[in-house]
């Protein structure tokens, strides 16, 4: 299976700010939080403007740590339809692929999964 390796992440300590530069810059809808190199969580742009904009807050002080979201990853070596269920059950389009150690390693397109899996059960 093809997994994607450009991944667009930031630090958990990245101002808003930062995160929402980089969104910008990568044209992405999200980015990928890492904690001490590790997969800690992910913030869109929905987030930044519901959890910070919405609410008037100073985009300065605000970390990504403090409005990101809990993510649901697959391991490197897991089958494909652990991606899959993820993927249906928190209905986005990616998921994150970490190792042993929940270094972020690349991602899965829901597209590609589903193209997988129907090559599986067609061969």
């Amino acid at each position: 299976m093809k997994m994607h390796k450009e991944i667009i992440k930031c630090d958990s300590n990245a101002s808003i700010t930062e995160v929402a530069k980089l969104i910008k810059d990568h044209e992405v809808r999200h980015v990928y939080v890492l904690e001490n190199g590790k997969l800690a969580g992910v913030v869109g742009g929905i987030d930044i403007n519901n959890k910070v904009v919405a609410e008037g807050k100073n985009c300065q002080d605000i970390k990504a740590k403090d409005i990101m979201n809990k993510v649901e990853s697959v391991k490197e070596k897991e089958e494909i339809e652990h991606a899959y269920v993820i993927m249906r059950n928190y209905n986005t389009f990616i998921c994150p692929v970490v190792n042993e150690d929940n270094e972020l390693l690349g991602y899965y397109k829901f597209a590609e999964v589903c193209e997988e899996i129907d090559n599986k059960i067609h061969r």
